[in-house]
């Protein structure tokens, strides 16, 4: 979005996430954590490259672009949660998303099937909650930290996404692994 802004183009969150959503599905897949793109840089070119590169149809579109941005985030959750489950021994059936990340719905029900496990997001201010809740127990209006959350969990809304299971996702995390391996 930055880019585009740079070159005149104002897209607004819920225009981006609308246009991933009206975009087709897995028509191509980056690996987040790819060199290419740790660096601030013209993110759209290093997208299309990296696809290019792969074999992959680039995305040409701003809702191509973002949904193959939000898939390939969605899988990555997937890989992190599957070594997250590994090395726990743990079955992990929630995913928290707080801060801005959880207003994008289309990148939450996304994880949420990638995944195939609930995700709550909420709140999205939750830096600026969980300090004024640690800053209510140290001055004593506030018993302890589990009575912050509590009250916390009390005052704001949370949304809920729940699993969608298709094939279609453990078919593209086939492929996701096979970028991720490079």
């Amino acid at each position: 979005m930055r880019q585009w802004a740079s070159e005149g183009r104002t897209i607004e969150w819920n225009e981006l996430a609308l246009a991933a959503g009206a975009a087709k599905a897995f028509q191509c897949l980056i690996d987040p954590d790819a060199p290419s793109f740790q660096a601030q840089c013209d993110m759209p070119r290093a997208i299309h490259q990296y696809c290019t590169a792969s074999g992959q149809p680039a995305p040409e579109t701003v809702g191509e672009m973002a949904r193959c941005a939000f898939e390939s985030l969605s899988l990555k959750y997937r890989s992190v949660l599957e070594s997250l489950r590994k090395l726990t021994g743990r079955e992990l059936r929630t995913i928290r998303v707080v801060g801005g990340g959880g207003l994008n719905t289309v990148l939450c029900q996304m994880t949420a099937d990638a995944c195939g496990c609930q995700v709550v997001s909420g709140p999205s201010e939750a830096s600026a909650l969980g300090n004024v809740m640690l800053q209510a127990v140290a001055t004593g209006y506030l018993a302890d930290v589990r009575s912050g959350r509590a009250a916390l969990a009390e005052s704001e809304q949370c949304s809920i996404f729940d699993p969608v299971r298709s094939d279609r996702w453990d078919e593209a995390y086939a492929r996701f692994q096979l970028l991720e391996a490079k």
